[in-house]
């Protein structure tokens, strides 16, 4: 019950799974429209059934930021394990009202 992903990922539900695990959120709010607007919205068109058509110059700029904030976040999770910060985490158990 600590991260509930709310069937579909967004800039805000990965702010709370950061700090349900005690993560530092700051890197990926300065990406909240590439999450929302280049990812999330694209994925719900592409799911609902409706065409989408990308750009090979949109997708070599999203692809190296979109790697790069998987690896990053892999990254934090993997220190947050290994030094278990996120025990600290004071949002760990506790769920944000909606």
């Amino acid at each position: 019950d600590a991260i509930d992903p709310q069937s579909n990922l967004s800039s805000e539900v990965l702010h709370d799974i950061l700090c349900a695990l005690g993560l530092d959120g700051t890197l990926y709010l300065t990406k909240k429209a590439l999450i929302d607007e280049s990812l999330v919205r694209n994925r719900h068109q592409v799911a609902h059934g409706q065409h989408l058509d990308i750009e090979h110059s949109d997708y070599e700029r999203v692809y190296p930021e979109v790697v790069g904030l998987m690896e990053q976040f892999r990254t934090d999770v993997q220190n947050a394990a290994s030094l278990q910060s996120y025990r600290n985490s004071p949002r760990a158990y506790r769920r944000k009202d909606r």
